[in-house]
């Protein structure tokens, strides 16, 4: 775009200091791009400080918070872990372990504590834990009637001009906020970000009738408006096309920013010789750890169950209860543990310094390319996918990059592998394939987004 200097207005409810992956792809647009001389600012969602927050610099880009129904809610969680403090019950999340003491509550205190809870399971707020299905469904529904935030954050930048606006999915207010500008300013050249799908065949929480009635209209009336979409994966990018019949669909894939590497600290994150398998990240329901699991009992089984003694396999991030529920199932408490919801920090420490990564996903899963996947691959430690395969989706990345191995559900061979690793008790370093990264560092995808809007720019004229 030559020397001009552009205004960019980003729109996304998930912004640092959230520390979630979806925070950093607008993070790494709105940083490079204003290292370049552009004028950013981001319009997202008021936050709730807590102590695994991101910290990174949002100091040349301007950043305006906006309460959503889910701030809201998150604000009046506060007031009730407050109040739950005095009877001692905010801090469970198994309403079974507490059963004996919820009996013993006043009646009062009874319905706090379960209108409490309730909240918590909806916003997730305070908790390291994801739940089921049906309260994704709820909580996209919550999102698609947020009117208020929609409506607030309009007012506060509708008398500034910018030449470009990016809005992020999900969830999809920013898109609806974006569909309200455009309409508005029928000049400003329009970017629709998806890092998942909304209605499309991949969607794996689309909202229940008549929400999704309604979704499916309001999706249709994005792409149909947007100048430009973009989505993180060629099989996403081909589902768009052909459920809408447009073309100016583009790739710009999930990533990974290398400075982000130069400022961890360089000591060991643990100090003994165990041999560490490290899963960093959010494990929704769809990924399924049992293989593993499976393999480690065979092992516990066998005459070599002593070689058990050396491993740790360590799970960090937002969980779902559905994990506590397998290694009791399998047996694998004494070797499988939940490491909390950590600074990004120390996950990625914990990855360069883990003897190998657990990658987990669905082979059916083709467009998901998560961004934990790209961290992974900068890691410089091998990647140990399960469910994935070498011509599909997240596993293909693995494979072609040379940095990992994909077990698929091959109990056989992820024990084999086990084996031979505890036996050696050594790290194979994976030597990073620079050329196939370069493609994937934040700084080049933003670069390209914008090389994108020029060239539709041009087509336009």
């Amino acid at each position: 775009m030559g020397d001009e200097k552009l205004k960019i207005l980003i729109a996304t409810h998930h912004f640092p200091p959230q520390n979630a992956s979806g925070s950093l792809r607008q993070y790494s647009w709105a940083k490079y791009w204003s290292k370049i001389g552009h004028d950013v600012t981001v319009i997202t969602r008021t936050k709730i400080r807590k102590e695994n927050d991101l910290k990174l610099d949002c100091s040349f880009f301007e950043v305006i918070e906006v309460d959503n129904i889910r701030t809201k809610l998150e604000k009046l969680a506060v007031r009730f872990d407050k109040l739950l403090k005095k009877i001692n019950l905010n801090n469970q999340t198994d309403h079974r372990k507490i059963e004996p003491e919820k009996k013993s509550l006043k009646i009062k205190n009874r319905v706090l504590f379960e209108i409490g809870n309730l909240l918590n399971r909806i916003i997730i707020y305070n908790k390291d834990v994801i739940y089921n299905k049906g309260v994704m469904y709820a909580a996209r529904t919550i999102n698609l009637l947020d009117t208020g935030w929609i409506n607030e954050s309009f007012r506060k930048i509708k008398q500034n001009r910018y030449d470009i606006l990016v809005s992020s999915f999900v969830p999809s207010t920013p898109h609806l906020l974006g569909l309200k500008i455009k309409q508005q300013s029928p000049d400003i050249f329009w970017v629709t970000d998806y890092r998942d799908p909304w209605t499309t065949k991949s969607s794996r929480a689309k909202s229940f009738f008549p929400f999704n009635l309604i979704e499916e209209y309001l999706e249709r009336k994005v792409n149909n408006t947007a100048d430009l979409i973009i989505t993180v994966s060629e099989p996403l990018a081909n589902e768009i096309k052909a459920k809408y019949n447009i073309d100016n669909v583009e790739v710009v894939e999930n990533g990974f920013d290398t400075e982000d590497l130069e400022n961890i600290s360089p000591e060991p994150y643990w100090k003994d010789e165990k041999v560490r398998l490290v899963y960093t990240g959010s494990l929704w329901f769809w990924r399924d750890p049992s293989p593993l699991f499976e393999a480690i009992r065979e092992i516990a089984n066998s005459p070599q169950k002593n070689l058990l003694d050396k491993l740790e396999v360590i799970f960090v991030g937002m969980t779902s209860e559905n994990l506590h529920n397998l290694i009791q199932k399998y047996g694998v408490g004494e070797w499988v543990r939940y490491g909390g919801n950590l600074p990004r920090e120390d996950a990625l420490r914990m990855q360069r310094d883990a003897h190998a990564l657990i990658f987990l996903e669905s082979a059916e899963v083709e467009g998901i390319l998560t961004g934990k996947l790209f961290e992974y691959l900068f890691s410089g430690t091998k990647i140990l996918g399960i469910g994935t395969v070498d011509n599909i989706g997240p596993g293909k990345l693995i494979k072609e990059s040379g940095h990992g191995i994909n077990f698929g559900k091959d109990v056989r061979k992820i024990k084999d592998y086990l084996v031979k690793l505890l036996v050696s008790g050594k790290k194979e370093y994976v030597e990073k394939n620079t050329k196939f990264l370069e493609k994937f560092t934040r700084k080049r995808q933003a670069e390209k987004v914008l090389e994108l809007v020029e060239k539709y720019k041009q087509i336009k004229e």
